[in-house]
């Protein structure tokens, strides 16, 4: 393969990972906003970021054995084809239960894409390097994450304002219900999947050749590597990662609210982009870190920085709060990338199958989301919210525990 064939297809699953940032960050951006208007609980509010990740759970594992029949390619088309459909079902019937379904699709098809992408982007870019792609993949999602926030605020204020706006904004407006001017923004989120899908059908993938680490197998595959007790660990990292991230995403505007009075439409959407700002700020230098440090010592910091600014976000005052939520984001970012890359290069056989079930660990999202609203209810969302604490815990472990065969490449 040429390597301007490489960069055009690693290009490609860039533009696609923005556009799933966009998608995944949607539940809580509107969650504050979904809860007001339809008049919804702690708990019924926290079922939103479940419908999406929950289905990561259902999904990712035979995605793995459909992506053996199929390409990647057609695949990514598949999902954002049918993420654009029930995006525009929402947007013309706007209810709880319709959020509810499109979200649990969205997630379904998001999750196929990142099953899809992980051995792509392996075996295009090279094992050595897999951590550094995978970090600055996570870079371009905290991308499409500081956008979503801003592009938010934006359509939101100009469809609330009397002044004139954009035609653009002038458009949006009148296919928006007044009283649920939040929903506005999954007209970017079907323009977004449109481009992408568009984008797929014009860039033509080359066939890849799978090597015997890649080929996914039958049932019997996924069972022999269930039996793998490493296979388990790592699983149980992304499980736990994914929980802290979203939990700490979805919550803390909430949180900013109720604890310190700060509007969410405004400066804690402002909030919201700056933790995904510090994260795609964290993956840049991650990139860098990663070509001076061994991985496992990143990580093992990394989460030990995490919890102490964690620990300042909860139980400081409010400028405190402000200034260290979202600079989680920062230490958050290459804890995803390293776990995965850890797993990838410490079970060398199968990777298709081991990246749809360490991709249904991202699952682990949708239960400490559901399990923080669920929880604050009863003792409140402080308390409920240092349950992150313990998904921290677990990333250090994972730092102690793990002895990938293939180690990172270090320039030192």
């Amino acid at each position: 393969m040429t390597l301007f064939r490489k960069i055009i297809i690693l290009l490609t699953v860039a533009v696609s990972v923005f556009s799933m940032s966009i998608l995944t960050n949607l539940s809580g951006i509107v969650l504050p906003f979904a809860k007001e208007s339809m008049s919804l609980s702690l708990s019924q509010a926290g079922v939103l970021p479940f419908a999406f990740f929950i289905a990561y759970a259902f999904m990712s594992i035979p995605a793995g054995c459909i992506h053996e029949k199929r390409s990647a390619r057609s695949m990514m088309m598949t999902a954002f084809a049918f993420t654009a459909l029930v995006t525009l079902i929402f947007l013309l019937f706007p209810s709880y239960g319709v959020l509810l379904f499109t979200l649990f699709i969205s997630g379904a098809m998001m999750a196929a894409v990142q099953v899809v992408i992980n051995p792509l982007v392996r075996n295009v870019g090279g094992e050595e390097y897999f951590s550094f792609y995978l970090i600055f993949g996570q870079l371009v999602y905290g991308g499409g994450s500081i956008v979503s926030p801003l592009l938010f605020t934006s359509l939101v204020t100009g469809i609330s304002s009397n002044r004139d706006t954009s035609t653009i904004i002038n458009l949006i407006k009148k296919m928006t219900p007044p009283d649920l001017t939040w929903i506005s923004i999954y007209w970017v989120c079907l323009l977004s999947c449109i481009v992408v899908f568009i984008l797929l059908m014009t860039i033509k993938f080359p066939k890849m050749q799978k090597s015997s680490e890649d080929i996914i197998g039958g049932l019997n595959t996924f069972l022999l590597l269930l039996k793998d007790y490493k296979v388990w660990v790592f699983f149980f990292g992304i499980f736990f990662y994914a929980g802290v991230e979203q939990g700490v995403s979805n919550w803390m505007t909430k949180f900013l609210e109720l604890y310190h009075g700060i509007n969410p439409e405004n400066e804690g959407a402002m909030v919201f982009s700056r933790f995904w700002l510090f994260l795609s700020i964290g993956g840049g230098l991650g990139i860098i870190l990663i070509f001076l440090m061994d991985v496992k010592k990143l990580l093992g910091s990394f989460a030990v920085i995490s919890m102490v600014l964690l620990a300042l976000s909860l139980f400081g005052n409010r400028d405190i709060a402000l200034f260290s939520f979202p600079l989680c984001g920062l230490f958050f970012a290459i804890m995803y990338p390293s776990i995965l890359s850890l797993g990838m290069n410490t079970v060398l056989e199968h990777h298709g199958a081991l990246s749809g079930i360490l991709c249904t660990g991202i699952c682990g999202a949708a239960v400490m989301a559901l399990l923080i609203g669920f929880v604050a209810d009863m003792i409140g969302l402080r308390l409920a919210m240092c349950m992150i604490f313990a998904g921290l815990l677990y990333v250090l472990f994972i730092s102690f525990w793990a002895k990938p065969i293939i180690k990172n490449r270090k320039i030192f």
